[in-house]
């Protein structure tokens, strides 16, 4: 479980105590495929889903529970025979009826010679949230 250093912020309100919330300001997260992924079979432009492999915790609250759905998409995909080539790029995560925007979610991998290009299920990858997104408790 990852914890985070974040301060709450409370939320003005007109009467009665503040709602409170958290800001989640950038961090690493390890998002994992949700299903196989192989160059012989991707196409460039379709989705590919993910999850996140870790719950995200800030001063004890859970903001991004482990299993959130994470959104990727094929950006190129090369079978020449010889080299197998993937490229993916990993956009966002779902939670709470918004979008938690990656960076550093591109990724291009180069098989060995002859051998198929294969991911299982359970893959992880490192990204990044991009930007602050705020979280209501």
């Amino acid at each position: 479980m990852k914890n985070r250093i974040a301060k709450p912020e409370p939320v003005e309100s007109k009467g009665g105590s503040a709602p409170r919330s958290l800001k989640l300001s950038g961090g690493t997260e390890e998002v994992a495929l949700s299903e196989p992924l192989a160059a012989a079979t991707a196409r460039s432009g379709q989705s590919i889903s993910l999850q996140v492999a870790s719950p995200v915790v800030v001063k004890g609250e859970l903001i991004i529970p482990q299993g959130a759905a994470v959104q990727g998409e094929v950006i190129s995909v090369s079978t020449d025979g010889k080299k197998d080539m993937l490229e993916i790029h990993i956009q966002h995560i779902h939670v709470g009826g918004q979008r938690v925007g990656l960076k550093g979610g591109t990724f291009r991998y180069v098989g060995n010679r002859n051998e198929p290009l294969l991911f299982r299920s359970g893959q992880q990858f490192m990204v990044y949230t991009a930007g602050a997104h705020r979280f209501s408790l």
